[in-house]
């Protein structure tokens, strides 16, 4: 059984990074910008669906990356 402390971190970063995606102004992003954008909105895709496998620590490890690329595109 998955350890749900584990899988609510995840979804807490899941749901962070995508926060801060949110806040992101997509439309004036550089070409390189919009993709890292793209590429972290990906990672949460992937952070899901491996949330949804049970696999936590590939999970948290995506996610923690799209959160990085969001913080990144926000500036912060």
């Amino acid at each position: 059984m998955a350890d749900p402390n584990a899988a609510k971190a995840v979804r807490t970063t899941i749901d962070t990074a995508r926060g801060i995606l949110n806040g992101v102004n997509y439309p004036n992003l550089s070409n390189v910008r919009k993709k890292a954008h793209n590429d972290a909105k990906l990672l949460l895709q992937q952070a899901e669906d491996a949330l949804k496998e049970g696999n936590l620590a590939f999970a948290q490890g995506v996610a923690n990356k799209a959160e990085t690329l969001a913080k990144e595109l926000a500036g912060r």
